[in-house]
């Protein structure tokens, strides 16, 4: 399984966006590590875009998604959003990177 990122400037953030708000936020796309992404208690999301084949087998799999407020659309907006080289199959979850951790964050006491 291949989790493939788009930086959030593809998307043509204009000069009045908020950038460094922004800067820090990546698309995750495809079934498998958008459902990873939801699955994580970790994980900090900000949109959920689905086509509507997308969001029922997500749901079939997950339950209720209205905790999730997904966004239904085409998968032409999102292949637009993403770019066409992008196989998204109508998955696209805009995260914020994961807490990053050193090695002075491990617990070797026991080692």
């Amino acid at each position: 399984m291949q989790d493939k990122i788009i930086r959030k400037k593809r998307l043509g953030l204009g000069k009045n966006s908020n950038r460094k708000k922004a800067r820090n936020r990546y698309w995750v796309f495809g079934y498998h590590p958008v459902k990873a992404a939801l699955l994580n208690p970790n994980r900090v999301f900000h949109r959920l875009i689905l086509t509507q084949n997308a969001a029922n087998k997500l749901q079939k799999d997950m339950g209720t998604l209205d905790h999730l407020k997904p966004e239904i659309r085409s998968s032409k907006f999102i292949a637009d959003l993403l770019g066409s080289d992008a196989t998204h199959q109508g998955f696209a979850l805009e995260v914020e990177p994961l807490p990053e951790y050193g090695l002075s964050s491990l617990d070797l006491s026991d080692v």
